[in-house]
């Protein structure tokens, strides 16, 4: 984790480099992903969301909710 600030709301938002890579294939940089975490019932930190920052921008939330949407 390369830090974590708070976010409106009493959540936090913490920058976290992340490494994927496949086999047989160079290893790219480290992206760096936000994590936004709220305070879950019991007091235990959930993640509300991830968000990839890139140009062309990315939110796992929207990605899942367009994923997951009935079909018309």
């Amino acid at each position: 984790m390369l830090g974590c600030t708070a976010a409106p709301g009493g959540g936090l938002e913490a920058l976290v480099p992340v490494q994927a890579g496949l086999r047989n294939r160079p290893k790219e940089a480290p992206k760096k992903l936000r994590y936004q975490l709220v305070r879950g019932a019991a007091g235990s930190w959930k993640i509300a969301g991830i968000i990839y920052s890139h140009p062309a921008g990315f939110r796992l939330s929207s990605y899942l909710d367009e994923l997951l949407a009935p079909q018309a």
